[in-house]
């Protein structure tokens, strides 16, 4: 019966890595906030400082692709123009 060595345990490496420190549009990564279950693996959270002083806790994937840049002021600011500018078209 053949026996099977357990996989070692990653503890460094790109998804392990600290983002502390680090910006990512308007967020400043403040520290690792934990993990969350995803699936059969798990997603590393970070609790970052905005530069409107708001905070949010933002999954690593999302900080690194791009996907979220801000706490959610820039959204309240990006629809407020919109409006702005369908108002002075019509």
């Amino acid at each position: 019966m053949p026996t099977y060595d357990k996989q070692p345990v990653r503890t460094a490496g790109p998804r392990t890595a600290s983002l502390a420190g680090r910006q990512f549009g308007r967020l400043t990564v403040i520290e690792c906030a934990g993990t969350i279950p995803h699936g059969h693996s798990t997603l590393t959270i970070w609790r970052c400082a905005c530069q409107c002083t708001g905070e949010k806790i933002v999954r690593r994937d999302n900080l690194i692709s791009g996907y979220t840049r801000s706490c959610g002021c820039m959204r309240t600011g990006r629809t407020h123009r919109i409006d702005v500018a369908i108002e002075e078209h019509w």
